[in-house]
């Protein structure tokens, strides 16, 4: 038996790989839980930032990055293993805008409901732009976000987030 799991006195379950690290809780209620489950939510440090069109954007930090497999320095989440990922994107702007958008790319190409399309034409208000998607991903895959055709000014630190969590 390569796997094994332990039943606590409370009558819940904790399973274990071979080298003793908890990969699933199922407590006394049913709850479960997977510690290990690769998840991440980043942001940019700071507190505005331009970013000029057509270029990968780069959240340099990270709420968490269980797994470490997103990088603050590419900007891209590479899939562990195959299966099913979400992923959500909320930023503000500040920027007057005719058509411009931000694409979800995997493996450095566009995909079929990746774009995310707004227009604003009015200075010095902010404005949001959010999206959610659900991809199937194998193993080395990477996902990254990329601004459209146009520069624009994004606000950082506690007004975005990227992030992303392996579903199964």
């Amino acid at each position: 038996v390569t796997d094994r799991y332990i039943i606590d006195a409370m009558g819940g379950h904790t399973f274990k790989d071979k080298s003793g690290n908890t990969g699933l809780n199922v407590d006394s209620a049913g709850r479960v839980s997977t510690p290990r489950q690769p998840s991440f939510a980043a942001y940019r440090s700071q507190s505005g930032w331009s970013v000029s069109g057509g270029v990968e954007m780069v959240f340099d930090a990270t709420r968490h990055n269980i797994g470490s497999h997103y990088s603050t320095s590419t900007g891209r989440f590479t899939a562990p293993r195959a299966g099913s990922y979400y992923f959500g994107l909320y930023t503000i702007y500040n920027t007057n805008h005719n058509s411009a958008y931000i694409r979800l790319y995997k493996n450095g190409g566009r995909i079929k409901g990746g774009d995310i399309h707004f227009t604003f034409d009015q200075a010095s208000h902010w404005h949001n732009v959010s999206f959610s998607q659900v991809i199937e991903l194998a193993a080395n895959d990477y996902v990254s976000i990329f601004n459209g055709p146009q520069t624009t000014y994004y606000h950082g630190n506690n007004w975005q987030l990227f992030s992303g969590y392996f579903l199964g």
